[in-house]
């Protein structure tokens, strides 16, 4: 019989095949893109062979090996993985409550475990990130359609803290259009939300809890305004 994991990979990198083939058709002419698509590439398809065989991707097997090691919570990924099947948490994109691991290692800081010792894991389940990913190249095509370059112009300034470093290409997830310029920060705090508006008026109305800021819709700016 079949295990959940067998299943889920089975169709995982099933869905792979197709969404590899439109990878190259993007990278033909834009190296930034096949760049970004190849890593992506990479990363999905050594997530796959963990859960099939539980052989752990290179990456993962050094953080056992360097200087991350001493306070590691387990002596090699054989065990995180064997304990990890009974942990859960719900993806913040679909909402699906899955083991973890069906989540990718987060490694935007330069240490892969928390101050407990276990690996720092994405918000978004694998098969998200996938969609996300498909989305982007999608957005991109348009975006080179419409004369817009995957590279910031120089001395952009990211729209929300101003910042003009580390500036990403942001697009809708759901409409797959270009959306804006945004620091690497900003980018992945938006991130950790889900790019749920709901769930960032929340944080809106938490922050405003004691500073009590009005704030209306400017109908000539199509944004919201504090008093």
């Amino acid at each position: 019989m079949e295990t959940i994991e067998e299943t889920y990979h089975e169709t995982y990198c099933e869905d792979e095949k197709t969404y590899c083939e439109d990878e190259k058709t993007c990278c033909e002419d834009e190296e930034i893109c096949c760049e970004e698509v190849y890593n992506e590439k990479v990363n999905n398809e050594e997530i796959c062979k963990v859960i099939e065989s539980h052989n752990f991707t290179k990456n993962e097997e050094s953080h056992y090996l360097g200087p991350f090691s001493a306070h590691a919570k387990f002596m090699n990924p054989a065990e995180e993985y064997e304990f990890n099947k009974n942990r859960f948490k719900n993806c913040n994109k679909c909402n699906s409550y899955l083991s973890l691991n069906h989540f990718g290692g987060n490694t935007s800081g330069k240490d892969p475990f928390d101050k407990n010792g276990y690996r720092l894991k994405r918000g978004k389940c694998i098969n998200c990130n996938k969609e996300i990913s498909k989305g982007k190249i999608k957005a991109i095509k348009i975006a080179k359609k419409t004369g817009l370059t995957l590279k910031a112009p120089e001395g952009t300034k990211c729209e929300i803290c101003d910042k003009t470093t580390n500036i990403v290409f942001d697009h809708h997830h759901t409409k797959e259009e270009f959306r804006g310029w945004l620091c690497n920060g900003c980018n992945r705090s938006i991130g950790m939300l889900g790019e749920d508006i709901d769930k960032i008026v929340k944080v809106l109305n938490y922050l405003n809890k004691l500073d009590k800021k009005k704030l209306y819709y400017d109908d000539s700016k199509s944004e919201l305004t504090i008093i």
